[in-house]
């Protein structure tokens, strides 16, 4: 893992604890994360791989972000106060995505520091042949976990922002 994957990594953490006590919710607010994950896919994403096996692995892997996206989304609470949508990383939400991007973090460390033959075995017995899919994989996790949740509170705020908008009527 390089600087860049552990800065991107603390820089999507970082960006829900300062949530925890609420704070407006903003495109930029929502955009930022979506920037970080996107340049990591720009860097990292080359192709998904050839073959059933490796290409299952990537969206499995791919699934688990977009549920965990979603499920933080979904455990963050949004509210009006004011006139402004506001956000609340709730203790389910943080976890979740400490969980998503903890995994990743280690799963890299593992693999640099002694867990490659155990990833080789696995491939072999799951049928991978291509590595790209771990690294493919994981990466698409990051981006449709980022992605997932940003959506969706972009929804919730969307939502909100119109039934305060129809209250000034």
């Amino acid at each position: 893992m390089t600087l860049a994957d552990y800065l991107i990594s603390g820089l999507l953490i970082l960006s829900i604890v300062r949530q925890i006590r609420g704070r407006p919710l903003t495109w930029l607010g929502l955009a930022w994360p979506l920037a970080l994950v996107g340049w990591a896919v720009a860097a990292y994403l080359t192709r998904i791989p050839a073959g059933e096996a490796n290409r299952t692995a990537v969206v499995v892997l791919a699934s688990v972000g977009l549920c965990l996206g979603l499920s933080c989304a979904l455990c963050s609470r949004v509210w009006q106060d004011s006139g402004r949508v506001m956000l609340r990383s709730t203790g389910p939400a943080v976890v979740l995505w400490i969980v998503g991007v903890g995994a990743r973090v280690a799963f890299g460390l593992w693999a640099e520091h002694g867990g490659g033959l155990t990833i080789v075995r696995t491939s072999q017995r799951l049928g991978i042949t291509d590595f790209t899919a771990w690294a493919d994989g994981l990466v698409l996790m990051a981006l449709l976990e980022v992605l997932g949740r940003s959506v969706l509170l972009a929804v919730r705020r969307v939502r909100l922002h119109a039934e305060g908008q129809q209250g000034r009527v």
